[in-house]
C-alpha cells in the first residue's frame, strides 16, 4: 500500500541529485588558459646599411685657385687647376652629427706662363664636422664645415733663374657638402664639393733670397673651389 507513495518520491531525490551539480556549474566562468609557450621572441633586425661610430675618409681633389685683385694677381690666375689629396677621421656618435680632424694637401703646376715656371701650393689642417641628412640606407648625404690653419703659396722660377714666392697664410674655412653611396658593408664611395677661404690671412714676399713679411701679396692665392672624389671605411657596430 506505501510502495506506490514511496516510489515517485525515490524518484524526486534521484533527480534532484542528478541536478545539482549542473545547477553548480551555471554562472561559472572557467579559469583562463595557460599561455601557450611561443618561444623566444624574435630578435630585431638591424637596420639596413646602418651608420658605424668611425669614419677613415680618404679624398682625390680638384681645386680651382681664387685670386686676389691686384697688379701682381696673373701669376695666381695663370695656375692650372690643382691636384691632390685628403684624409679625414671622424667619430660619429649618432647617425646624424660626425666630428673629427682633416687635412689636406694641393699643387698646381703651368708651363706656359711667359716669364717662366709657375707653380702653386695649397695646405690646410683642422677641424671637421659634419651634418648627415639620413639615419639609415644606401646614400648617405651630408653638409661639412672645417675650421683650421691655411698656407697658400705661389712660386715663379724665371728664365734667368730668379726665384720669387707669394705666400698667404693664417685661419681658413671650408663649407661643403657631398654624398656617399654604400657598396660594401664597410666601404662607401662619392663626391663633394666645397669652397676654401682664407680669413685675417697674413703674407710674405720673398725674392732674390730676401722675405719681408706682412699683409698677403697679390699674387698669392686667396682659396680655392674643390672637387673631390671619396672613399671612406667605416669601422665599428652599427649605430
Amino acid at each position: 500500500m506505501h510502495a506506490p507513495l514511496l516510489f515517485p518520491r525515490y524518484a524526486f531525490l534521484a533527480l534532484l541529485a542528478y541536478a545539482s551539480p549542473l545547477r553548480g556549474e551555471i554562472g561559472h566562468v572557467p579559469p583562463p588558459r595557460p599561455d601557450v609557450d611561443q618561444g623566444r621572441a624574435p630578435l630585431l633586425r638591424a637596420p639596413e646599411h646602418a651608420r658605424k661610430p668611425v669614419e677613415v675618409v680618404s679624398e682625390l681633389t680638384l681645386s680651382l685657385p681664387t685670386c686676389r685683385s691686384g697688379a701682381e694677381s696673373e701669376r695666381c690666375t695663370a695656375l692650372d687647376p690643382a691636384l691632390g689629396g685628403g684624409l679625414a677621421v671622424l667619430h660619429r656618435p649618432n647617425p646624424y652629427f660626425a666630428f673629427g680632424a682633416a687635412l689636406a694637401y694641393s699643387r698646381a703646376t703651368t708651363s706656359a706662363h711667359a716669364e717662366g715656371a709657375l707653380d702653386g701650393e695649397m695646405f690646410g689642417v683642422g677641424a671637421h664636422g659634419r651634418v648627415y641628412l639620413y639615419e639609415t640606407g644606401a646614400f648617405d648625404p651630408y653638409l661639412e664645415l672645417e675650421l683650421g690653419y691655411g698656407s697658400l703659396r705661389t712660386t715663379l722660377v724665371t728664365v734667368g733663374g730668379a726665384r720669387y714666392e707669394d705666400a698667404a697664410f693664417g685661419p681658413t674655412a671650408r663649407v661643403g657638402g657631398g654624398a656617399d653611396f654604400v657598396v660594401l658593408p664597410s666601404l662607401e664611395l662619392g663626391g663633394a664639393f666645397g669652397f676654401t677661404h682664407l680669413l685675417l690671412e697674413r703674407g710674405e714676399r720673398c725674392a732674390a733670397e730676401r722675405c719681408v713679411a706682412g699683409s698677403a701679396p697679390s699674387g698669392a692665392m686667396v682659396g680655392a673651389v674643390v672637387f673631390g672624389l671619396r672613399a671612406t671605411l667605416t669601422v665599428g657596430g652599427p649605430l
